[in-house]
Order: structure tokens, then sequence, then C-alpha cells
């Protein structure tokens, strides 16, 4: 349709219009919209080309079945208003056809729309599981297996007689949600539901009459005599709670979000009452409050969050027993919200209150006044108790570790472990090493993860010896008043964790003088005097009076940089050089840059984004190839989870749950995955893995960032980066740095100390790159301590490339010029702005800024000559 000739004039009818022919997808639970207002999961979007009056809404039916108008959800997008309709457990028969029928809504001028009808197809079921992609399956299976996290297991609960009756309650019944949404959506090619997967890859028999009662999506409880007969068929229940999430928007610290709902309560409180036996499966993209687990006395809890095209089998297998879980808490789960200090510090919007969204013209302060103490590191320096600490989790099955001595040498800490399957199940155990460093010149926290390992599957009364080799380097704290990485001199306390809290002492060593590991220099420092936690000080929790929305201002006030000077100067050359030259000969790359002419390199160093229309395959961006030089295509996709383009493909879990594995191999082989399915669909560049901390547990976009934990989270992202990368795609880490929120996102301000910085945000970045150097590393939309990530070349070009090594090109978030001066990203050494497009539109800019002397030709071409480097190796 073209909307050009929609009639919108003041006096013309309101007219409802589909862009598209309306399609349902049954199987993905969170449409594209839920980004924008968690109401709209599971709905048909329509689009009105005049605001509908709020007292205007008329009738809108499906398949002749109306819809509660109270269920409408109301969006603005251009020049549309828009209006989601909820037909999740309406439209429940794959590949057919309904009419939507509107009528009656009157807009703002009181005139009323003609009755309009739109044919809306329901599309097939996603059940393509073809022998071809055997292997990338099972490995995303085994992913979704090794994720789970038994969380309580009471008297034996768990697991259930093979042919038990599932009496399955709960929203999530409907709404088993196996992703999130935004850049870590997936598109698999095949998912179950959890009534298919109980039918289809099961022994389990179903209780019919309770999935027929939760297949419309709710939490509400069936008559008493279904609650009796279902007790009868089997004592136990088992309850499926559920909760969204995704980017560009931030979860709340509401009932239906963080807590539970009232539905959710009265549900939980009835069926314990009536089983035996109750169940509990966490299928949350984020730690929720869990008091209601021992409050109503539930006997087994299982934490799923986002599994992957194969959730709802792996769930299946935790439950007859044919998995034995071997997860892993990434995060705390505190017992309140208000328990965890980045409370005070973070924008916590009521239900009752509208969500600020990415472009609405105000900037946030955020101050990280908890420095350091960011989840177990709080509650265990503070003596905080908890629901369920880092690295929890239980087992079907008994294992017994024991360590050897620690030894320094070589600079290195060397400790091994041996552990033994005591228990009569198979399985496979995590080792986890905690270290505690001296303090008395600079506070540390009461214990931090140093490094990690899971065992292979042990048999009973099976053996296996891990062997730890930690540099010393790593246990380094930065000293800002030095501008050095220093190895404090003291007694550092060797600790073996079944989780942050139940450490036990294995050894320990000293060093007897402070050793300089680095010297660098002072950078991204917040000029402004800074007051954070401490235990020595008695600053004990925050106070949160600087964190806020400044409404009356647009733009964050700038800190001064450091201006970078290009440190590459290139020859041109005499005769024109072609891709095909450069790559038989890589040396060229500074000579092919300079050959360019100043349109090209500033074309160049803007993405050409063409793909995401209705007819294209749903790529993120392409390189412009400058086709006289014979350069080849260079495209981008979304790519923590899966190939995220519009042709179905893997679905691995969310990185939450790969980091839940604490199995470096695992997160090598679904980055090996995920990038073979990338060559095959002619993808160069995954966008991804994002490796932001969960500083918060109501980021909206947690679940596509790994753990709370700087070393878990560097390490599981660096194996998958390599994974990537090992098959021949280019892997991009992102986003640096301090990218911590959703709300306000493009002027959200990050301010921290330097140490704080360091420490904690840029070291799982620092850990990643050495793992495995990235292709490409993505810059932040926020701002961090006075200056826009994308702009600030003491951190593009001081701690990432002087300090890291990183040797590829920077490139931006998508539309972050929105916010970030466009020459002033050039400056700092950002070598390709996203998402650009086919037009010269932004191009123009950076040639008026050439011309203007706002930035140097010079700085284009180190820019490009980054670029153009980077993609000799992936092409």
């Amino acid at each position: 349709m073209d909307i050009n000739s929609i009639p919108n004039g003041k006096n013309d009818k309101p007219v409802a219009v589909a862009l598209s022919p309306p399609e349902f997808d049954i199987d993905e639970i969170d449409c594209p919209l839920y980004m924008f207002d968690h109401a709209c999961s599971g709905s048909l979007m329509v689009n009105f080309t005049k605001d509908i009056a709020p007292d205007g809404y008329g009738t809108a039916s499906i398949g002749g079945r109306i819809l509660p108008k109270g269920t409408f959800t109301r969006l603005i997008f251009d020049r549309f208003q828009r209006l989601c309709l909820p037909v999740r457990g309406i439209l429940t028969e794959y590949d057919s056809e309904a009419v939507l029928h509107l009528e009656g809504f009157r807009d703002t001028d009181g005139l009323e729309m003609e009755p309009q009808d739109f044919p809306v197809k329901v599309l097939k079921r996603r059940n393509d599981y073809p022998e071809k992609y055997r292997a990338h399956d099972e490995a995303a299976m085994q992913a979704a297996a090794e994720s789970a996290v038994l969380l309580k297991n009471s008297g034996g609960a768990l697991p259930l007689k093979r042919d038990a009756v599932l009496n399955l309650f709960g929203r999530g019944v409907a709404e088993y949600r196996t992703y999130a949404v935004g850049a870590g959506k997936i598109n698999p090619r095949g998912v179950r539901s959890i009534v298919q997967a109980v039918k289809e890859k099961s022994g389990f028999r179903l209780n019919e009459k309770l999935a027929e009662f939760y297949a419309v999506p709710g939490n509400g409880l069936p008559d008493s005599s279904v609650l009796e007969e279902a007790a009868k068929l089997e004592n136990t229940a088992v309850i499926i709670i559920t909760r969204g999430s995704g980017e560009n928007i931030d979860n709340r610290p509401d009932k239906g979000e963080y807590y539970l709902s009232d539905e959710e309560e009265n549900l939980i409180s009835k069926v314990s009452t009536v089983f035996e036996k109750t169940v509990a499966v966490l299928n949350i993209g984020y730690p929720i409050d869990v008091r209601w687990i021992d409050k109503y006395g539930i006997d087994a809890a299982v934490y799923t969050s986002f599994g992957g095209m194969f959730a709802s089998e792996a769930l299946m297998g935790i439950l007859d027993g044919s998995i034995n879980p071997s997860g892993r808490l990434p995060d705390t789960f505190a017992l309140d919200y208000y328990d965890i200090p980045s409370s005070k510090n973070f924008l916590n919007f009521k239900n009752d209150e509208p969500v600020l969204q990415t472009d609405y013209p105000a900037y946030s302060d955020i101050c990280y006044e908890e420095g350091m103490y960011v989840g177990y590191r709080y509650f265990t320096s503070f003596k905080k108790p908890v629901a369920y600490p880092f690295g929890y989790g239980l087992s079907y099955t008994v294992f017994e570790k024991s360590f050897s001595a620690p030894e320094i040498f070589e600079n290195s800490l060397h400790i091994s472990a041996v552990v033994k399957n005591t228990g009569n199940r198979a399985g496979k155990e995590t080792v986890q090493l905690y270290i505690k460093k001296p303090d008395a010149c600079m506070e540390q926290p009461a214990a931090e993860l140093i490094d990690f390992a899971k065992t292979r599957l042990l048999a009973p009364g099976d053996t296996e010896e891990i062997r730890f080799n930690i540099p010393l380097s790593s246990f380094a704290c930065y000293d800002g008043k030095k501008a050095e990485w220093v190895l404090l001199k003291g007694v550092y306390t060797v600790y073996s964790g079944e989780d942050a809290v139940r450490l036990s002492e294995t050894g320990s060593f000293e060093i007897k003088d402070e050793e300089t590991v680095k010297k660098v220099k002072n950078r991204a420092v917040f000029p402004l005097p800074f007051s954070e936690m401490s235990v020595k000080s008695g600053k004990s929790f925050p106070s949160g009076e600087k964190t806020a929305v400044h409404y009356d201002a647009a733009d964050i006030p700038r800190s001064p940089r450091e201006r970078h000077t290009p440190e590459f100067r290139f020859e041109k050359p005499e005769e024109k050089i072609t891709f095909d030259m450069l790559k038989a000969d890589p040396s060229l790359a500074g000579a092919f840059t300079a050959q360019l002419s100043d349109y090209e390199l500033c074309r160049l160093n803007v993405c050409c984004c063409r793909d995401w229309r209705m007819d294209g395959k749903g790529e993120a961006g392409f390189i412009y190839s400058l086709e006289k030089y014979g350069m080849p295509d260079f495209a981008a996709a979304d790519g923590n989870n899966g190939v995220n383009i519009k042709k179905h493909n893997i679905g691995m879990p969310s990185s939450t749950m790969v980091s839940a594995t604490f199995d470096k191999e695992m997160a090598y082989k679904v980055g090996r995955v995920i990038a073979e399915e990338a060559v095959e669909n002619n993808i160069r560049l995954l966008l991804g893995p994002a490796m932001n901390l969960h500083r918060n547990p109501l980021n909206g976009r947690n679940a596509e960032y790994f753990s709370e934990d700087p070393v878990l989270a560097g390490t599981m992202a660096g194996w998958q980066n390599k994974g990537f990368q090992d098959c021949g795609v280019a892997g991009c880490i992102k986003h640096i740095a301090a990218n911590n929120c959703e709300a306000l996102r493009k002027r959200s301000h990050s301010i921290m100390s330097e140490r704080t910085l360091r420490e904690i945000y840029l070291k799982p970045f620092m850990i990643a790159v050495g793992i495995e150097m990235p292709a490409t590393v993505m810059t932040g939309y926020n701002a961090l301590n006075g200056c826009f990530c994308d702009e600030d070349s003491e951190l593009i070009h001081g701690i990432l490339r002087e300090e890291m090594g990183f040797d590829g090109f920077v490139m931006s978030d998508w539309n972050s010029y929105d916010t970030s001066d466009m020459c002033a990203m050039v400056n700092a050494g950002v070598s390709w702005l996203t998402p650009g497009s086919d037009s010269d539109e932004r191009v123009l800019p950076l040639l008026e800024g050439l011309k203007a002397g706002k930035i140097t030709r010079e700085q284009l071409e180190e820019n490009i000559y980054f670029l153009i480097k980077t993609m000799l190796k992936y092409v």
C-alpha cells in the first residue's frame, strides 16, 4: 500500500491500514512490538491514519469473536497511531486464515471510520528439523539441557515418574518463552510449545482439561472440581511462571514483573494447598522475587530462563530425570529488589508511569554509587542474606571435590581439583575458584571469582582431575593515583566454592612486594568528586540522590577528552589497487585506503543498511561496496543466539543461559554452530556476543548479556566469539562500556569511579579480547563520565586500542548518531556509523565536516584502514 495516498487531513475520516498482510505466528510468543510495550505480547497490529479518541474505540473482532476493548494497546510511531489487538489463544490453528473486522472507531474530531475487513494469515507451524542440521540441533539441545538450574528439590520431588500425568498451571503453559526480543531474538526453524513437547518428546501424559484451560494465556484458577480431579490423577502440580524481556524497555519493580501478580500469588497459594507436591518452573528473562518458593512450601523449583529452540524438550528431560541438571546461577537472586544496591540508582518506573523511551528528549544521570559491589560482591562483603547466590545449582547426584594447595611458579597460580561422583546418577559438576585479595591499601570485596571449569559427564563412582593455571597478573587492581595496574603485596586467600556464599579455603600465597603489572594513563575519568559504597568508610548503601532524569535538558554536560592524533600515514599508489590485488597482498591495505576519494572514505565510514525492508532477508547492514574497486558484499546480522535474519535457522539459549552452563567448551560450540549457519546465509559479521554486566536485574537486555560477574561474562563471551571467528565469521563484542539500562538509552549517562570502570565494567572486554581478538567492537549508546562512548577517543584509542591491543574496527550502535555528533564519532575512531542507508543522507554531513575542518582526511583514512584490514580476514 502507498502510504502517501492515504487520506489523513483534519477532515478526513480515520482509516485503518495494514502496511503488509497481517500475519500471526503462533510460535512467536513476543512480537517485535513487545520491545515498546509488554502488553503487545501475542498481538496483531493495525494502524490508524488519525488519532483515535480515548473514548472512541470501536469493535474489533477476529473470526467473529469480539476482542475486549480493555485489552487494546495503543502505540504511536511516525504518522500512525497503532493498536495491538491480543489474539493469542484465539488464533490457534496453524496454516489457517481469519478475518479481522473493525468498525465504530472515532477520531479526536468525532469522525467515525468506515467498517473494514482485513484477511489474517496464521503461519505454518515451525517444525523443521532436517537431517543436515542434526549436529547443530544436538548442540542447541545440549546447551538448553546444561543451562537449566535446579534451585530446590525437597524430598526428591524431582524427577517425576516418566509416565506421570502432567498437571500444568499458569500463563507459561501457553507462553513458554524461548528468547529475548530485539537484537537477542532468534528465528528458529523448529520450536515446540510446552504442550507439544509433552505430547511429542516425553513419556508424560497430559492433563488435557488443564491444558485447554490455559490455552488462553492467564494465571487464573480452573473450577475446584477440575483441581480436585487433577490431584486424583497425579499428586504433583507444575506451575510455570513466565516473564518476557528484551531490548528498548526495562522491566519494572512491580507486581507482574519483578514481583508476583495477585493472580499468580492466588494460583500458587491454591495449587500448593490442593496438591501434595508442587514444582515451579521459572521461565523468566531476569531474576525476580522468589520468596514465594519457601512461603508456599514449593517442593522443587527449576530456573530455565530462555532456553532456545529446544527449551521445552530440555525441560521435559529435567522433569523426567533423563537430563541431570548441571546449570549454575550466573546472577544472584536477592530476597527483595530493594536489597540490591543499584536499585537506588536505576530508573524504576512503576506500572502507572510511562517508561521513557529511547528517543525521549531528556537525559538521565545514573550514578554507580555501589562501585565494585555489584551482585554477589555486595551480598558477601556486607554479609546480607540472599534467596539464591551466584554460582548456586543442585543436581540429582552428589559430588565430592578435593583440591591441591595453591602453588606459585612462573608468575601463575597453579591448583588442581579432583571431582568424584559419589551419587547414583551420571552428572556434570562445576568447579569454582574464588580469591580474597589483601586490602590494607585498597578495599576489596570479600571474595571474587577467578576461574571455573565443568567436568565431563561422570558416571557414578567416576572421577576427573581439573588443573587451573591462572596468571597472577589477572589479580591486579587499578590504582588511580598512580595510573597503574598493581599486584598488591600481602596474603591472597584462595577458596573453592559451591557458590559465592559457600566457600571453603584451599590455601593461600603471599606477594612480598607490590608489583606494577602495567603502567597506563588516567582515562574516561569523571571530573567531579564521587562517593562510592565502602565497607571501611561505613557507607553501606547508596543514597540515590544524584541519579535523576533531566527533563529540561536534551543533552548531557560534556567533559573534555584527549584528542586522538592519527598514527598512520599512507602513500597514494600510482595505479589503482583493486580488492583482488589487496586480497592477494594484504600489506597494500594502507595504499588501498590512500587512493580513495574524500567521498569514498566518507561513504565507507557509513553503514549501508538496506535489508530490514519487508522484501529483504533481514541483514542489519552492509559495508558499502565500492564497485569500481571490486569490493565484495559484506553483510552483518544480529547474532547473539542465532542468525537474526528472516530465514529460519538455529536458535540457541539466551546468553545468560549459555553462561549458566559454566562451560567454556559449550560457549565455543554455541558460537561455532551459529557461525556455520551464518556462513550458509552469506553473513560475514555477527553483531555479538553482547556482554555488558548485569548491574541491575531489571535491565531489559540482561538475557542478551551473560552475568553479573566480569570473569564469567568475559570468559564465556570470549569463547563464544572464538567459535564465531574460528569458523571464518567476524564477531563483534558489545556494547563498550557501562551500557546497563534501556530507559533513555541514547541519553543515559553512567557515572562511576575510574577503578570501578576498569575493574568491573571494562574487565569483561579485557578478558574477551585476551581469549580471542574480536574483529569489531560496538560502542554503547550511553555516555560515560561526561562523554558519549562513541565520541570518546580515550575509551576507543586509549583503553581499547592502546591498552587492550585491539586492532579491528569500531562501530557505533544503531542510530546512535541521533544523539552523538557524527564528526565527533569519526574523530574518536568510529569506523562504521550505523545503520546509515543506501542514500548519502549520513555521508554528506561527514563531507561537510571534512571541508569545514571538523574532521581530517588522515582520521578518515585511519578509520577505513582498520575497516578494510578487518574485511580482508573474513571475505
